[in-house]
């Protein structure tokens, strides 16, 4: 690792707090920038591409938002030979499931899922956990191959055409469903989601960007 700017004692004494001003700064700036950039860039840049917004928060946002991860696993294993990627990863992906989702349900009144959704997210999400469990503890036994690496990577590769063609699936598995009524559902609850407002004194169909 780099060599630390302060010493023990200069730590003891208070120097600790750069430290902790540091983290914050860092976390306030990454918030100004998602906010203010990266999240209206990717909602373009899929308005654009015409990709729904359903694919959009499963594949774009999501590889977005997992960028600090992917860059801290490049750091650890590349550069430092070290398994914090690993553990920076799975403890990520807990703390998204119990603190954020549980902070949303807390905060909302009323909150309506899709189950079919659900369904897709929480098998895919299953089968990656029983995947990297067999990969570290059963298989190869504390490290990844690369032939284990390509079938992560495989999976991710179905996940997203799973979501392009999830209208399709879920008219044709789902009985009584209909692909123009779940495209419907799915637009309906983007539009009610999106950071798009409408500006005062203008036409049904105007939006304001933020």
């Amino acid at each position: 690792y780099p060599p630390e700017a302060f010493t023990w004692e200069q730590k003891s004494g208070g120097a600790v707090a750069l430290y902790v001003l540091g983290v914050l700064y860092m976390f306030v700036a990454l918030a100004i920038v998602c906010d203010e950039f990266f999240v209206p860039a990717l909602q373009v840049m899929c308005e654009r591409l015409s990709v729904p917004d359903s694919v959009a928060g499963a594949t774009v946002m999501a590889a977005g938002a997992s960028s600090p991860e992917m860059f801290t696993n490049f750091i650890s294993i590349f550069a430092f030979r070290s398994d914090v990627g690993t553990g920076t990863v799975v403890g990520s992906e807990l703390f998204n499931q119990l603190v954020i989702c549980g902070t949303c349900a807390v905060q909302c009144k009323e909150l309506t899922l899709d189950w079919r959704l659900l369904v897709r997210e929480l098998g895919f999400y299953s089968l990656s956990v029983i995947w990297l469990y067999l990969s570290l503890c059963q298989v190869s036994r504390e490290r990844v191959t690369w032939l284990e690496g390509l079938v992560f990577v495989l999976m991710q590769t179905v996940y997203v055409v799973v979501c392009v063609f999830t209208p399709a699936l879920v008219a044709g598995l789902c009985p009584g469903s209909e692909e123009g009524a779940y495209e419907a559902l799915s637009d309906s609850e983007a539009a009610a989601a999106s950071p798009e407002r409408r500006s005062p004194g203008r036409g049904e169909g105007d939006l304001e960007r933020p």
